[in-house]
């Protein structure tokens, strides 16, 4: 390794070292339950948990995991006392993980002050965890050099360029500075695509030594992640072509009984065990029956729409898929990948990138890994929730190389080298994104302006106030569907709380029906009120409610702010003029329709199979009760011709059950409009009563409508209902959701 790579290796080491101190702990992606798993098996004598789903465990789905990278972490931490890890590992239940949200919310766990100590318990276990993981991601560096060395052995500066886009890649840094197992799987691969490119190229046959160590790279793989087996047949295929250019036979035999027989030998008892415990070598069916699997399974439309969310969380997409980039950092870096192909698509064309040899072949094998790993992880995020570019970096060497190789073809040194500092601006960049989605509201000892608005006590000492809640003056906004009601309050901490307290804010309606809600720890999501110390101080609050997406409109909401403990669902006491069941009137929030050009109620474009459109809807009254009924007037339009005459259904519902309160089906406009009538640009209007039915229990349930046809089979009518499109092409329920309404 050259000196200028060794520069580079250092300062990978440098920046990882820094996303691990800045990265606060548990808030790096899946590291909160990375480390269980590490934890479990350094205190069970290095045994394995059996996964049950449906039995909630901290590991959760990587107890599913093959184990190395476990047992490693364990092996570095095994001397530890981490008993205090239920103390520092204080989960945040209403962390927005997956959603971006205005008023921040990010972490998935509060920062509480044993975590202040990182020289000892679990603390310091996770920091030698973070420890492995950027050497591993050190070694993954190197490798990345060794290899381009070996596809590109006369351009040097094609190795440098590449070794600077996988070390100053922000999320490679970011998931390298963290306890996950994708470290381990990331290195192995880098170095078993390394020895196939030496396998290759070599003239002659190779060594014992060569054959052994691709068999434990290969075995250790496969307890690494199951990725890595996408590799074995390209390891084969390279064993094929050695012995093909000696023409000899007997060296493939050799080869493949020497590698095959190492990896089955090292790997093959984590394969048996599954079998065993699940029915299922790899344990992926309970690994998704725990992780949880997409409703629909996504087809090509669907995995194009999270192309987006897959870049970012390639370049950089921290905390819990929640904490991105400002929008233009995207832009650059998809920019410059663009650019980079193009300059690659120009140099294939040339004739020196391409020849019918050993190095070609060699080449055309890391293009080949490349192309597997994803077509692998096309196949799996069709099944579960995984759209996510961190899950390519066991092929960041080779896409880093090519992508350094177009760099050089389109610009030459000058655009080469801006791209490789470019990835160091964004290094950086991404330690102040991280460093400022985890910064506490700054706290003040002088009051803020405005009056005392409210203040809340602890049931246990009603008397004694714990919080003062502080405002300007009476809210008074607007918004519409789907938009984000943002706003921020003061408080005051009077003295130490018991419990743990959660914030709530209601969007009321005149009815009674809580439209919007938003559940949320102080401080933005950072502190818990039992290990708040913060007494006397003043701070800003920030809140942001997200309308559902066909709310009710024009309507008038009123908002309510109150604290509930979420164990027991008790309030605390609230004290004010203007405080109701315990909680403080903050003012009005108006709904306007959306934006449309049609003077429908309601307006929107709700498209249910590309066939038909919901335009507008509207309902009356917004409550009823038991007994009563609702009408509600359906406004439809045909998105193409049809030959199938489906039926409408509408149901008011309880959320994520099977409960329906009150129902109606029939074909539209009270059967005299069957949808295969219809004219194009037609608006179809279509009445329904909902009477809401007997034992229905008091609450805000849910009001869904779609469409369905029956189609005849062998058991008998089976009900085909039409499933949304969403305007980015993927699809969502095979039902539209409207609006709330209250059973009083």
């Amino acid at each position: 390794m050259s000196r200028k790579a060794r520069v580079v290796l250092s300062a990978y080491l440098l920046f990882a070292a820094l996303y691990g101190v800045v990265t606060p702990l548990f808030e790096a992606s899946d590291e909160l339950w990375h480390y269980p798993m590490v934890q479990y098996i350094a205190t069970h004598g290095f045994a394995l948990p059996v996964q049950r789903a449906g039995v909630e465990t901290a590991w959760r789905q990587e107890g599913s995991q093959p184990p190395l990278y476990y047992m490693l972490a364990a092996a570095l931490t095994a001397w530890l006392d981490t008993s205090d890890l239920p103390q520092i590992r204080y989960i945040n239940p209403h962390a927005d993980i997956g959603v971006v949200a205005p008023d921040r919310n990010a972490n998935m766990t509060i920062h509480t002050a044993a975590r202040h100590a990182p020289f000892s318990g679990a603390a310091l276990a996770v920091y030698l965890g973070r420890g492995l993981s950027v050497a591993l991601g050190a070694l993954t560096v190197g490798l990345t050099y060794l290899l381009a060395r070996e596809l590109f052995p006369q351009h040097e500066r094609v190795a440098l360029v590449a070794m600077m886009l996988v070390a100053f890649n922000p999320m490679f840094l970011f998931i390298s500075a963290s306890v996950n197992n994708d470290n381990l799987s990331n290195m192995l691969a880098t170095a078993l695509l390394v020895c196939i490119a030496r396998l290759i190229k070599r003239a002659g046959a190779p060594s014992l030594g060569q054959l052994s160590l691709i068999g434990v790279l290969s075995g250790a793989g496969m307890l690494a992640k199951f990725n890595i087996g996408f590799l074995l047949p390209i390891v084969a295929m390279a064993l094929a072509l050695n012995a093909l250019r000696l023409r000899s036979a007997r060296q493939f035999v050799i080869g493949a009984a020497l590698t095959g027989g190492l990896t089955i030998a090292i790997g093959a008892w984590w394969y048996v065990r599954n079998w065993q415990l699940y029915g299922d070598p790899t344990g992926l069916n309970v690994f998704l029956d725990i992780v949880g699997r997409r409703a629909i399974p996504a087809n090509a439309a669907q995995l194009w729409s999270e192309r987006h969310t897959f870049l970012m969380s390639y370049w950089g997409f921290f905390g819990g898929m929640n904490v991105p980039f400002r929008d233009f950092i995207y832009t650059i870096f998809n920019g410059i990948a663009a650019l980079c192909l193009l300059g690659l698509a120009l140099s294939a064309l040339g004739r020196h990138l391409w020849r019918v040899n050993a190095l070609w072949l060699a080449r055309a094998v890391s293009l080949v890994w490349i192309v597997v790993l994803f077509g692998g992880l096309l196949r799996w995020t069709s099944e579960t929730w995984a759209s996510q570019g961190r899950l390519m970096f066991a092929a960041i060497a080779p896409i880093s190389i090519w992508l350094s190789v177009g760099a050089w073809r389109l610009g030459g040194k000058r655009f080469a080298t801006s791209v490789a500092l470019w990835h160091v601006f964004a290094a950086l960049a991404g330690l102040a994104t991280i460093a400022l989605a985890y910064r506490p509201p700054m706290l003040s000892s002088q009051p803020p302006e405005g009056a005392l608005h409210a203040t809340f006590a602890e049931p246990e000492s009603p008397q004694r106030a714990a919080l003062a809640l502080y405002t300007t003056a009476p809210l008074d906004l607007t918004a519409r569907p789907a938009e984000y009601v943002s706003f921020g309050v003061y408080f005051q901490q009077l003295a130490t709380m018991r419990r743990d307290w959660s914030a709530f804010i209601h969007l009321e309606s005149d009815a009674g029906t809580i439209v919007a809600q938003r559940d949320v720890f102080l401080g933005n999501g950072l502190w818990a009120t039992n290990q708040m110390q913060h007494l006397g101080q003043f701070w800003w609050n920030s809140f942001a409610i997200r309308l559902p997406d066909h709310a009710y409109a024009p309507q008038t909401l009123t908002a309510w702010l109150g604290f509930y403990d979420l164990k027991t669902g008790e309030r605390m006491i609230g004290q004010a003029q203007e405080v109701s069941e315990n909680r403080a009137r903050l003012g009005t929030v108006r709904v306007l329709p959306r934006h449309a050009d049609s003077e429908l109620p309601n307006p929107m474009h709700a498209n249910l199979g590309d066939a038909v459109a919901l335009v507008g809807y509207e309902v009356e009254p917004l409550s009823a009760r038991v007994g009563e009924t609702l009408t509600l007037t359906l406004y439809w339009r045909r998105l193409r011709p049809l030959d199938v005459d489906y039926r409408v259904f509408a149901q008011l519902v309880q959320p994520n059950t099977t409960n329906v309160y009150a129902q109606s089906d029939g074909m539209p406009a009270a059967w005299t409009r069957p949808t295969s009538t219809w004219s194009e640009g037609e608006i179809i209007v279509d009445q329904h009563t909902l009477r809401v039915r007997e034992g229905t229990p008091l609450g805000d349930w849910t009001l869904i409508v779609g469409m369905y046809r029956l189609r005849e089979g062998a058991d008998g009518q089976a009900f085909e209902r039409l499933r949304l499109h969403l305007p980015d092409g993927s699809q969502a329920e095979d039902f539209v959701t409207l609006t709330r309404l209250r059973v009083r």
